[in-house]
């Protein structure tokens, strides 16, 4: 997915919680038609007492922790009794998910861990695909700038050659 069809996505999703309408209804249609005229006027926010409104709350809590005491929570998470636990596999990809330039594998074995969880809401599966999403995208963003980075490096050595050949011929010297 390209950077522009990554940000038209995100534009039309904030675009839909600001006018009060579910994602899902946001049509090319809907864009000019006055607010008024609308029949559905639901939040994009979920539920207070909400599973996925607990859970975001708790990702919050755990992102503005130190780096240190995130660190220490991972530590606790992986010496606790059960790892296998609905509470611990959650927090374990909530944590990983607030810095995922430091912990760029562990959030997607976190994603893989709490796709095994069989008790999850439908709210909570929706949780976890928009994280993975996220990830995915991060990794395709990863995957292309490795490839620009390589892309420069042979532009940079090709450059390196011609100004060789260039002092070569400053010199006197023919290049072959």
């Amino acid at each position: 997915m390209g950077r522009q069809q990554i940000i038209v996505i995100v534009c039309f999703m904030l675009y839909g919680c600001q006018q009060g309408m579910p994602i899902s209804e946001i049509r090319s249609t809907e864009m000019h038609e006055p607010m008024e005229h609308r029949t559905e006027s639901s939040d994009c926010r979920p539920e207070a007492g909400s599973d996925v409104a607990r859970w975001l709350e708790e990702r919050d809590r755990l992102c503005r922790l130190t780096m240190d005491e995130q660190k220490q929570k991972f530590k606790q998470i992986e010496e606790g009794g059960d790892k296998s636990t609905k509470e611990s596999r959650m927090t374990r990809m909530l944590l990983s998910s607030c810095s995922p330039d430091m912990t760029p594998g562990l959030l997607r074995q976190a994603l893989n861990d709490v796709s095994k969880i069989d008790d999850l809401s439908p709210d909570e599966r929706r949780l976890i695909e928009l994280v993975r999403s996220f990830e995915q995208s991060n990794r395709i963003l990863e995957s292309r700038n490795q490839s620009l980075k390589s892309d420069l490096e042979e532009t940079v050595n090709g450059i390196r050659e011609i100004e060789a050949d260039i002092g070569g011929m400053d010199n006197g010297k023919v290049a072959p």
